[in-house]
This record gives C-alpha cells, sequence and structure tokens, in this order.
C-alpha cells in the first residue's frame, strides 16, 4: 500500500488505509501521462479525474483514467458540481502557476466538506540552493528545484500561508529530505551562526535538508454567528476576579475620547472557567469592535479608540491587533523567548514601573505577528477562541492569533511613540512550567500550531 501513494510520498493520507472507503472520487490536476491515477484506479477502483495542459500528455492519461480534460487549469471553466470530489491532488503544480493562490480558492467549492486536498511543492530554502546563493549563482536548470518551468517559489511558511490564504486549513506537513554530507556541514556551521546571532527559526535544520513538503489541507468552515452588527459599537470584555483592580481597569476606559457617533460598552464576566470560554462569550454581543482587556491592564493612550478606529477603517484586512508580541514563534510556543519581539508596555509587577520596548518600524502602521500578549486584544471580526484546547489562561492568546492567520486576516502590533497602556500583572515574561495546566496549554499550543508550521 505504501507504493500505492509513493509518487505523492504523502503521510496521514486516507487512501493508505484499504479500508477506507471515503476516498470514490478524486480529481488529479497536472495528471500528465496519468499513473498515478491509475494505480488509485486499478487497485481500489477509485474514480479519477485528470486535467492535464498538453495535448499529448492528456491524450495517453485518457486511455488510464475516468475522465481527462485538456485545459489549463488557471483558465478553463470546469463541468463538476459543487462537493464532486474526496480528495483533489496537485502534484508539483502549484509552483508553475502565475497564480496558486486563486487556484486553490477556485477548486475548492469541488471539494466535498469532509475533503481533502494534497499538493507536493518543492523548497526553495533548501540547502543546495543555499549554498549556490553562497557562491552567486541561482542557475536554472532542466528540472529539479530550480526548474526554468517554475514561476513561484515557495518556502515552508510561505507554502502553509499560500493555503491558509486561500481559505484552507492545514492538516498536516509531511518534509521529504534530501542531503549530502557536504550539505549536513554547511547546515550545522550555519545553525551555530544562526544561533549565535539569535536569528532564524527553530525549523532551520529540519528545512534546509527538506527538497519538496508534501501538504495535506481541508475546507476551512465559515464562521457565521447569525447575529445583527453594530458598525458604531466598541465592547470592553474583561473576566474578573478582582473587583478592586478591575474598577481602575474601568477607570481608565472611562476616560477614553470616544469617536463622534459611537458609543461603547462592557462585558464583564465573572466566575469564568477559562478564558476562552469567556471570551466566546463576547462574540455573541453585536458590538462590531471587541477590545479583550485584562483586569489589570490599564489604557494610558486616551486617544485609543481613535487610534485604533482609525487603524481598522484603513486596513480592513487587520483582524487583529495587540500590543506586543513576535514576528516569529520560537519551538516553545512561549512568545517572550523569540528573538523577534515587537511592541511597547509599561510593565508594573509590584509597583516596580519597567518599560518595555521592542522595535517598532516607524511609518508602519503596524507590524505583522505571529503571537501576541493577551493583557489587551483589539478585533474588527468575530472568530470564536479555542475554549476545547486552552481551558485555563495561558496560551489563549498566541492561539486566537493563530486562529486570525489561518483565517487570511493580517494580526498585528500598531506604531506606539509611547506605549499605549500599562500591564499591572506578575506573569508577563516568567514561566509557570510547574503548573500542569500550563504545561497541557503549552503542549496544546504546540501540537496544534507550532509542528503544523
Amino acid at each position: 500500500m505504501e507504493n500505492l501513494y509513493g509518487q505523492m510520498e504523502t503521510s496521514n493520507n486516507p487512501m493508505k488505509n484499504p479500508g477506507n472507503t471515503n476516498i470514490s472520487r478524486v480529481l488529479d490536476i497536472g495528471c500528465g501521462e496519468g499513473n498515478l491515477g491509475s494505480i488509485l484506479k486499478g487497485h481500489f477502483g477509485t474514480e479519477v479525474y485528470g486535467i492535464e495542459k498538453s495535448p499529448e500528455l492528456a491524450k495517453m492519461a485518457a486511455e488510464k483514467l475516468t475522465n481527462v480534460l485538456c485545459e489549463d487549469i488557471e483558465t478553463c471553466s470546469l463541468p463538476f458540481e459543487d462537493d464532486f470530489f474526496d480528495q483533489i491532488i496537485l502534484s508539483d503544480v502549484l509552483q508553475h502557476l502565475n497564480d496558486p493562490w486563486a487556484t486553490l480558492k477556485k477548486v475548492k467549492s469541488y471539494l466535498k466538506p469532509s475533503g481533502t486536498i494534497v499538493a507536493r511543492i518543492p523548497n526553495v530554502a533548501h540547502i543546495s540552493i543555499l549554498m549556490d546563493l553562497l557562491d552567486g549563482r541561482w542557475e536554472y536548470a532542466n528540472n529539479g528545484l530550480l526548474d526554468e518551468k517554475h514561476l513561484r517559489f515557495f518556502t515552508r511558511q510561505e507554502i502553509v500561508s499560500l493555503f491558509e490564504k486561500a481559505g484552507y486549513e492545514i492538516i498536516s506537513v509531511k518534509n521529504l529530505t534530501r542531503s549530502s554530507e557536504t550539505h549536513e556541514n554547511l547546515i550545522g556551521r550555519l545553525g551555530e551562526v544562526l544561533s549565535d546571532l539569535k536569528i532564524g527559526d527553530p525549523h532551520f535544520s529540519e528545512d534546509s535538508r527538506t527538497h519538496h513538503y508534501v501538504i495535506e489541507a481541508k475546507k476551512r468552515v465559515n464562521i457565521n454567528l447569525n447575529k445583527p452588527l453594530d458598525e458604531n459599537s466598541f465592547l470592553f470584555v474583561t473576566c474578573i476576579d478582582d473587583e478592586e483592580v478591575y474598577q481602575k481597569c474601568q477607570h481608565h476606559i472611562q476616560q477614553l475620547s470616544v469617536p463622534a457617533g459611537y458609543k461603547f460598552d462592557y462585558c464583564q464576566i465573572r466566575k469564568a472557567t477559562s478564558i476562552a470560554q469567556a471570551y466566546n462569550v463576547a462574540i455573541h454581543h453585536p458590538a462590531k469592535y471587541k477590545i479583550y482587556i485584562k483586569q489589570d491592564t490599564f489604557i494610558l493612550n486616551k486617544n485609543f479608540l481613535h487610534d485604533l478606529l482609525h487603524l481598522f477603517h484603513a486596513h480592513p484586512q487587520l483582524g487583529l491587533v495587540g500590543m506586543i508580541g513576535c514576528e516569529t514563534i520560537p519551538s516553545s510556543g512561549i512568545w517572550w523567548e523569540s528573538p523577534f519581539l515587537i511592541g511597547k508596555l509599561i510593565h508594573c509587577p509590584d509597583d516596580l514601573y519597567q518599560v518595555v520596548s521592542h522595535s517598532m518600524k516607524t511609518g508602519t502602521p503596524y507590524t505583522p505577528v505571529k503571537a501576541m500578549d493577551g493583557c489587551l486584544m483589539a478585533t474588527q471580526y468575530d472568530l470564536p477562541w479555542k475554549e476545547d484546547l486552552f481551558d485555563g489562561s495561558h496560551f489563549y492568546d498566541s492561539s486566537q492569533t493563530q486562529e486570525f492567520i489561518r483565517n487570511g486576516y493580517d494580526v498585528g502590533i500598531p506604531y506606539q511613540s509611547e506605549p499605549w497602556c500599562l500591564h499591572g500583572g506578575q506573569h508577563l515574561f516568567t514561566h509557570q512550567k510547574s503548573d500542569e495546566g500550563y504545561k497541557r496549554s503549552q503542549k496544546a499550543f504546540q501540537d496544534t500550531y507550532i509542528n503544523r508550521m
């Protein structure tokens, strides 16, 4: 059975299980001569439809598959009904397209809700290419990673972004590796340099050995909260277990300047079982703009609502903003361990004031981040919080950051000449590794997000 899907070398694929009868109809885009589809059709009776641009290859494939269209996937109209296929395959196809984003969106409607899309894509960050770049070379070839027919080039992060922006949720990412002894020596030395300089990402060694990625994804479920929306309303959402501290938080909110024609309200949640569970109560409120703020966070910027509104109006793709976060997520999942921190905040543990300031890009309205602290998180769209995974007070904030990114939104830290907020909590930059709930949430975050990046 392993040889059946060997050409894709995919993992966690239902078609590896001969007892799985859910895969009955497949679309192979860029099917070539139809060899893969012929195996699927011959061994399991699967209906295999192919799309092939080359007339010669399409003619050969037509003798092996259920049906073959000799068309260009980017320009043709597809004759299939919605929810027609159990699986769509794109093996070494996306890098040849002018607009792979549009193509992924185009075929999505033909995939069943329970179906999957599988794609094999070359990695432009393979160590062989890095070696050539260090030698000042970028040489195209008749085939391989720098095939002269390739129009698009991808790294792991860009592949994940490609699928997420097209409306898919990643199920798995498999690395197909290939490296020589010379490659391994260079990987080791570059890894040491990157570590010393505190740059790069935790996947460097693994990614630099990877010549292709195999992605398996499914259609992301559209979220419809079925509620009327008040476009001119802000909602401040807070979990409260210390009334005295919250009164200070509320006092600062009441000092804010409110844009003309707008109003704000409070959603005060007491005795919450978890922060994510509490915040899910708020997403059903009709206010368009929601500010999730900890009870010990005090807004110092009197024009906060004006600045927030301007930011959201000017950037409709910006779904979520925070005060401090990171541009890359370390393997631990702990955002402040990243070497690339962004934002400003006055931190005040035990009445000791400390201005926490990390590089803010002047002239840039906001800097995109991969994770952020939950002291203050403001949204202009509603997405459910992962209360099924994060049942305490840890990692819910970084999880929501990733959920917005997965749903195709930007997430960012706004430019602040001075800190907009003061945070009085004691655990902004501290670990709680001895806490079982912390460790459980950390593992859930790593398994759900980091291991799929």
